[in-house]
């Protein structure tokens, strides 16, 4: 419960970092048997939330985003074009980055 609530607070600073003030993250899971996060998120001027998965791979300390899916497919096209490159681009500390890994295994 807290992962994801820290999860949800972090992801909602990175997007206004990013300029994107018109998502509202409303729910984060982390299904770790399925290597994913499940994102519920409300577009601005939508009524129904959205919802993204996260696939993620972990190698070592290595941890990269591997697909990004959507329950809209121009927003998963988006994603895929846009976000994910820069989500991989992101380096985290050796030591966080360690601790992390081993919570995602």
């Amino acid at each position: 419960m807290f992962v994801e609530m820290f999860a949800t607070r972090e992801i909602s600073r990175k997007l206004v970092e990013f300029g994107v003030d018109w998502v509202q993250v409303r729910k984060v899971e982390h299904l770790k048997t399925l290597r994913q996060f499940r994102v519920e998120v409300l577009l601005e001027g939508e009524t129904e939330p959205v919802t993204i998965h996260a696939h993620y791979a972990v190698e070592g300390n290595s941890i990269t985003v591997a697909r990004l899916t959507a329950s809209k497919p121009w927003l998963e096209r988006a994603l895929t074009d846009f976000i994910l490159p820069q989500i991989n681009a992101q380096k985290l500390p050796d030591g966080i980055l360690g601790a992390v890994a081993k919570w995602l295994l």
